[in-house]
């Protein structure tokens, strides 16, 4: 039964799911929200918190100040989606192996152009459009972050770049090979805006307001916000984090890629216009990863009591890491501890199954393999250390 379930995941499974970890897109992504945004979201998040103190009194004294303090708030974690732009850009210009600032700066340009109604910026307020340079504007920021780079890498070196003699210096010369995509993007981000701003549409106070790409993306997965914002879903995506871990996947990192930007939009509601939002990315770490993925704080907790002095060490080297939800000692086969062998690819599965068939004939040939000895004989010398002692 085993061996064919691992089949099963071997054969239908763990492609998929293998192409999905490794696209560049999610690892850029990834790496967009954890480098550029995280950093501005923890410190724009403490001017929140002093703004709103749960201290009645302190909450009285603050109040005439409050908007005051919320300004460093407004302009970090609220522009978090210009920042992904380029985030976005970089990292998955660095991925390509290309020049990785000039998509980046360009990025966060045709950010600001989809994010404004085209009309006279004059007149505008910049408190109409804060809202969709945050967590509502996330979207649009990864598409073109990702497009941005695309499209300038493709350009390089083509027919329809401007060449400069060799003498010319090489920033001069980067410069004009980013003239041709710059301009081309500029100008089709500015043909898409405008159209969108030809429509309006009613805003919660009852007054007409222009339509943007950012407006109208969030009006377009809405529905997938409010779903992703309920039980069934946080359980779907726990699961298929576990299913992702059982074929050897960082299952955190794959749905983090693709549900972040759900998490923080509703994030952002909760901090900026008083939602009462709860599948966030918080949420995860603090209910449901207690010591990481699969809740491993108990396993830890029971290998720091062991008789075995191997698993006795190997929770000591894993208590550390398991105040902060990070239990890649305890998962990983190979590691320097050992580990528990947590996460099992199909193929090792498949070893471990005939490793088992073997047993019952040459018992001494398969106690003397490098999968039983290095893993399955310490969990089950810890399994026997506690049989004993009961």
């Amino acid at each position: 039964m085993i061996e064919r379930s691992s089949a099963w995941f071997e054969r239908y499974l763990v492609p998929p799911l293998g192409a999905l970890a490794s696209s560049v897109y999610l690892q850029a992504v990834r790496d967009a929200f954890i480098i550029f945004t995280l950093p501005l979201i923890l410190a724009g998040s403490l001017f929140l918190i002093v703004a709103n103190p749960p201290i009645p009194a302190l909450a009285t004294f603050i109040a005439p100040y409050q908007q005051d303090i919320l300004v460093p708030f407004q302009l970090s974690f609220g522009l978090m989606a210009l920042f992904l732009s380029f985030g976005v850009a970089y990292s998955l210009a660095q991925y390509r192996r290309t020049e990785a600032v000039q998509p980046g700066v360009l990025a966060m340009v045709l950010f600001l152009i989809a994010s404004m109604p085209v009309r006279d910026l004059t007149n505008l307020r910049f408190g109409e459009v804060l809202p969709y340079l945050g967590g509502q504007g996330l979207l649009v920021g990864i598409l073109i972050g990702i497009l941005t780079t695309e499209v300038m890498r493709r350009f390089r070196g083509s027919r329809f770049t401007i060449r400069l003699p060799k003498s010319v210096p090489p920033n001069v010369t980067r410069a004009f090979e980013a003239l041709v995509p710059a301009v081309l993007l500029i100008t089709l981000i500015w043909g898409v805006e405008w159209f969108v701003s030809l429509h309006t549409f009613t805003g919660t106070d009852g007054k007409l307001q222009q339509l943007t790409l950012p407006i109208l993306l969030m009006r377009a997965f809405q529905p997938l916000v409010f779903v992703q914002d309920s039980y069934p879903a946080a359980l779907l995506e726990i699961i298929l984090m576990m299913l992702l871990w059982s074929v050897g996947i960082h299952g955190m990192n794959v749905v983090t890629a693709i549900a972040l930007p759900f998490w923080l939009s509703t994030l952002t509601a909760n901090a900026t216009a008083g939602g009462h939002g709860i599948v966030t990315e918080p949420f995860f770490h603090i209910f449901a990863h207690l010591g990481g993925s699969g809740a491993t704080w108990p396993l830890v907790i029971f290998m720091l009591r062991s008789r075995s002095a191997q698993l006795r060490t190997v929770g000591k080297v894993a208590l550390g890491p398991a105040v902060f939800n990070i239990n890649g000692v305890l998962y990983w086969p190979g590691t320097c501890t050992r580990g528990l062998a947590a996460v099992y690819s199909s193929r090792w599965n498949q070893r471990i199954c005939r490793n088992w068939r073997r047993l019952q004939r040459k018992p001494a040939a398969v106690l003397r393999s490098r999968c039983l000895r290095y893993h399955l004989l310490s969990i089950f010398q810890g399994l026997g250390a506690h049989s004993r002692s009961a």
